[in-house]
């Protein structure tokens, strides 16, 4: 494309051509010289860095960074880091045990959710927000979700299964997505979308606002997903409908890492080269032993050319064997020999190479070593707990997301829907007025595995004794929540006492404590110093009542 400077230089020089002769001289002069300090300034730049990984040398020059937005840079490399990945989960035992052991982690039998209504008093504030009687609404709550989370799924799935799920969609494609839809016969109902079906529909790849399927506004908040049909690598006639859902209906489980970002990437992304590496340094090696364990005999002969032609050959195909197998039988002709390519310092190179491509992978997914190839031999006791620590960090912050996206937005629209199906005694109308009171909730995650039950018993009891802890987190880290605890205990307890009054069982009293002197009394000016705090109310003195009943 001529510029706006050469279309005038021509016009001159049509004119008046030794003016325009003289112009395009000194232009071309200027253009020499700017180039020139240019290739300066890029020599003293590689050569005084401030910083030595901004730094251009040899060793360094084909080591190009993208300038390219998180979105830019996805909408290049998305597709093709999901095949990959899909195909290392699918492929290689490394990384579908890796899969496998997020999803056995995060979720594991469930994240379990708990009601946390509380008793309060109308109020000139909140005159309709009166709850008198807790217990039987958190019940009803609980019961009403257990029954509903059972066939939740579009599919029928359960919304265990569910959970797991989008979990390994997230860790496998970078991302979940779950849709929320009102089925007329079942009701709330949840639907797990592919990645690969949120796009950009054709007719809108020119509206700034959507890009790569998510349609937001200004200021970045999601408006609208644009979902296909169908998924897009399907060969039974894919369809390229796509229909616009509201954002509030749909749950993007994905963890943000950069300003600008719409789209998750897979967690294999920073490793995909090295697994890749790792599974051809494996199949190399396995090809190498099993060459090595082949027998074969190769018999020289002493013929006409045409025979030894014929013997070369594979009978029947005309080409020669490329290949030997066990037990198998060559002749040779007269001046044929065999030679086998011995690659040098080959021996007990595979193992130390190996496992230093599988210590990048897990630093990569910030995985212990031995939990990610499943080999614990060479650690001490210490230093299995070290690591069982570390991945239990990164187990509870990918939980608590979870919880946070997903668990929290399924309980909130599970008691919207059962309030105003009816299904538990509140009325529509106060729930309206502060949906708050009645959403409160809190969530379980599995429980934590014992690495010494014994010695993790005696550290949380310890705990709780030294006022470190509180038996509600030690019991959390358990999977349990301690009001039920108590309660049921408490159900235990009265249950034995009334088995032991059926069948006449007298409890043996334990052994009588001496007691002490008498106090002195108290004179007339004497005053207690200070009087017991008042008991506060409590919401749980329903739930022990009813156990004591």
């Amino acid at each position: 494309m001529v510029s706006f400077a050469g279309l005038l230089d021509s016009t001159i020089y049509a004119f008046a051509p030794s003016w325009g002769a003289q112009r395009r001289a000194t232009r071309q002069q200027y253009e020499f010289g700017a180039e020139m300090a240019k290739r300066i300034m890029s020599r003293e730049r590689e050569q005084h860095s401030h910083h030595e990984g901004a730094s251009q040398d040899r060793l360094k020059g084909n080591w190009i960074g993208s300038e390219l937005s998180p979105d830019s840079g996805l909408e290049m490399d998305l597709e093709t880091l999901r095949s990959r990945s899909a195909e290392l989960v699918r492929d290689d035992g490394y990384a579908a045990g890796a899969i496998e052991g997020i999803v056995n982690d995060v979720i594991g039998t469930g994240i379990t959710v708990q009601s946390r209504i509380r008793r309060t008093k109308a109020s000139a504030s909140k005159p309709s927000g009166a709850i008198a009687k807790a217990a039987p609404l958190r019940r009803e709550l609980e019961e009403t979700y257990q029954e509903w989370a059972e066939k939740c799924g579009a599919d029928g799935c359960s919304l265990w299964e569910l959970q797991r799920r989008a979990v390994r969609a997230w860790a496998e494609e970078g991302e979940a997505f779950l849709v929320f839809s009102i089925d007329p016969i079942r009701g709330l109902i949840i639907e797990q979308v592919a990645a690969c079906r949120v796009e950009t529909p054709p007719q809108q790849l020119r509206n700034k606002n959507i890009r790569m399927g998510i349609e937001c506004d200004r200021a970045g908040l999601p408006l609208a997903y644009h979902i296909r049909t169908d998924r897009p690598d399907d060969t039974d006639g894919p369809e390229t409908k796509h229909e616009r859902v509201l954002a509030d209906r749909v749950v993007h489980l994905w963890e943000k890492r950069e300003d600008g970002q719409r789209r998750g990437k897979p967690w294999f992304t920073p490793v995909l080269n090295r697994m890749k590496a790792a599974a051809d340094l494996t199949h190399a090696e396995f090809v190498a032993q099993k060459i090595a364990t082949c027998f074969a005999a190769f018999i020289k002969t002493n013929g006409d050319s045409r025979k030894m032609a014929d013997e070369a050959s594979t009978p029947g195909r005309g080409r020669r064997i490329e290949k030997i197998q066990p037990g198998m039988i060559k002749y040779l002709g007269a001046g044929e020999e065999i030679t086998f390519g011995t690659p040098s310092n080959r021996a007990g190179a595979f193992a130390p190479a190996h496992e230093i491509l599988m210590r990048g992978v897990c630093a990569g997914l910030n995985i212990p070593y031995e939990k990610f190839v499943k080999d614990w031999s060479k650690l001490t006791y210490s230093g299995g707990r070290l690591a069982l620590i570390e991945a239990w960090t990164t187990v509870e912050c990918r939980q608590q997301l979870v919880k946070t996206r997903l668990v929290r937005e399924t309980w909130e629209r599970h008691v919207q829907m059962a309030v105003l199906m009816g299904l538990v005694d509140i009325d529509p109308r106060d729930y309206v007025a502060q949906p708050r009171l009645y959403t409160r909730h809190k969530s379980h995650a599995p429980a934590r595995p014992w690495v010494d039950p014994e010695k993790d018993v005696k550290s949380s009891t310890l705990a709780v004794e030294g006022d470190l802890s509180t038996k509600d987190d030690e019991l959390a880290t358990r999977g349990k929540d301690a009001r039920e605890v108590i309660v049921r205990n408490a159900k235990n307890e009265a249950f034995k006492q009334r088995v032991r009054k059926k069948l006449g069982i007298v409890e043996a009293t334990p052994p009588s404590t001496p007691t002490p002197g008498p106090k002195p009394k108290l004179g007339k000016s004497a005053k207690p110093t200070s009087q017991p705090p008042a008991a506060e109310e409590n919401d749980e003195d329903e739930d022990q009542q009813s156990a004591a009943a």
